[in-house]
């Protein structure tokens, strides 16, 4: 879930703070190939978010 202090923020921004462990640049290549949701739907990484949304991440990483 995209907690409320988020709300405003790009998608990749939000992401990066949700998902410290991978870069914002990955972060926006796995939005771009539709493996980041929001809400169950792809959107752009330019998408603000609002928070309560939910963000799945379907990506797979290497070992």
């Amino acid at each position: 879930m995209v907690p409320a202090e988020l709300a405003g923020q790009r998608l990749d921004q939000a992401m990066g703070a949700l998902f410290p462990e991978f870069s914002r640049s990955r972060l926006q290549a796995w939005i771009r190939q539709g493996a980041a949701l929001l809400d169950g739907a792809p959107v752009a990484a330019k998408h603000r978010v609002w928070g309560g949304e939910r963000v799945t991440l379907t990506a797979e990483t290497a070992p």
